[in-house]
């Protein structure tokens, strides 16, 4: 069986790093994520590609997108 891949949208606000949504779709997540950054309460924004593999019971996240609010 083919690991199972999700995109976790993450925002910096407020001091914490909290999911703000999930995806299927990679290029959908970091749409959103410019969304977010675009906005005036999201400081930063990440997206981390969290795959898992149920024949192992592995899971391996790593960031694919990652952006900071310039000044």
């Amino acid at each position: 069986m083919a690991p199972t891949v999700s995109y976790e949208l993450y925002s910096y606000r407020n001091g914490n790093w909290m999911v703000d949504s999930i995806h299927d779709d990679k290029q959908l997540a970091i749409h959103q994520a410019h969304l977010l950054l675009n906005g005036r309460h999201h400081n930063s924004v990440r997206v981390m590609e969290e795959s898992y593999d149920e024949a192992t019971d592995y899971t391996k996240s790593k960031v694919v997108f990652s952006r900071k609010k310039t000044t």
